[in-house]
């Protein structure tokens, strides 16, 4: 398939045409013209997202396109939406309902007969945790950082079942020759 390049002093700024020597020019003529047709990608504002689950508006999501709907990162919106910044019952109110409203059930939520998410219900679930006053300043909540110190990690392969607050104050309180000693007389040191 060889193709030449026409460009004319006239349309500089236009984008070159080309003529194509084969069978099937006509299908590739199609496809450059809706390449140069097709609009940019929309992108999910996550900030518009927060802000319509603030409103509780539970018709936001029927008005975004099917692209938009599929953009929803529902996890990450959930991490956002738990920590607000005002008032402590509001910043308890935000944790709490996130997590009884969206966060339990989140993957518990079954899929239809063709194996589609119920994404709908899931965004009600979200508007629902709102306590309707409206825009609020909401903040990341990052993963906590797990600490190289041999002791945290000692306790934590000791203790798999533990939370790591536990874990930490068991650290903090054993010095290394009572964490020497409990492996001694566990028999795991040898």
């Amino acid at each position: 398939m060889a193709a030449e390049k026409k460009t004319s002093k006239k349309r500089a700024s236009k984008k070159p045409e080309y003529t194509l020597k084969t069978s099937d020019a006509f299908e590739v003529a199609v496809e450059a013209d809706i390449k140069e047709d097709l609009p940019a990608k929309e992108k999910l504002d996550i900030f518009e997202v927060l802000a319509a689950i603030d409103r509780k508006d539970r018709g936001y999501y029927d008005r975004l396109s099917e692209h938009m709907r599929k953009q929803i990162p529902y996890v990450v919106i959930m991490r956002w939406l738990s920590d607000t910044q005002g008032i402590p019952e509001l910043q308890h109110w935000y944790l709490a309902s996130v997590n009884q409203y969206a966060n339990i059930n989140l993957h518990n939520v079954p899929s239809d007969d063709q194996g589609a998410r119920h994404d709908k219900l899931t965004w009600l679930s979200l508007t629902a945790a709102s306590p309707g006053m409206g825009k609020q300043r909401h903040g990341w909540i990052g993963l906590k950082k797990l600490d190289d110190d041999p002791r945290l990690a000692f306790f934590r392969k000791q203790f798999p079942a533990l939370k790591e607050d536990d874990i930490e104050l068991l650290a903090k309180l054993n010095s290394d020759d009572d964490i020497k000693k409990y492996a001694r007389i566990s028999g795991q040191e040898s």
